[in-house]
């Protein structure tokens, strides 16, 4: 666990970008603000120099993760194609986790479904999880608050991107703040 219970440093984090697909993608409730803000979330792993996994939910039927998206992974980025919902018990996956991140950092799709999994995984295992609400969708708005508070009833962290951003970075001193701050004007 992290010193101070909920609180994120880059040196203990890991991204888990979860099935933002071009199938899958299509049919989500607020897509823009999805696309928007997990866009961020991987332009800012880079510059905070957090590790980025990503998954991908049968990627012959579902597509490959939207160019938006992709266009910001780093050359090493790693990409799992799975079957299992949670991503984490995906064993490719799982194993591909930098050591020692204590805590996750859970985006993606569906919310209610994988993201959910994944997320009540990385508690399981141990992790601090924290899903962004806004960088979460479901196909219905119904599917994405149920999500949302089932996750908070299990003990995981919801916030929102710029809350996860600015805990990375914890003061307007850190010399990647101005990098990161143009990425949320």
């Amino acid at each position: 666990m992290s010193d101070v219970f909920g609180r994120l440093s880059p040196d203990i984090t890991v991204f888990a970008c979860v099935d933002l697909q071009e199938k899958l993608f299509a049919a989500m409730h607020e897509k823009e603000k999805l696309a928007k803000n997990a866009s961020i979330l991987v332009q800012a792993a880079k510059i905070l120099e957090v590790p980025l996994i990503v998954s991908e939910q049968y990627p012959n039927g579902l597509g490959k993760t939207i160019p938006s998206i992709s266009s910001h992974f780093q050359p090493h980025t790693k990409i799992f194609e799975k079957m299992e919902f949670s991503a984490l018990a995906n064993k490719s996956f799982h194993d591909a986790i930098p050591k020692p991140p204590q805590a996750m950092v859970i985006f993606g799709i569906e919310a209610h479904i994988c993201v959910l999994q994944t997320a009540l995984d990385a508690k399981a295992m141990g992790y601090e999880a924290h899903v962004v609400s806004d960088a979460t969708s479901s196909r219905t708005e119904e599917n994405w608050r149920h999500a949302l508070d089932r996750l908070g009833q299990s003990g995981i962290f919801i916030s929102p991107t710029e809350t996860i951003l600015f805990q990375l970075l914890g003061s307007a001193s850190n010399e990647k703040f101005k990098s990161v701050q143009a990425l949320v004007k």
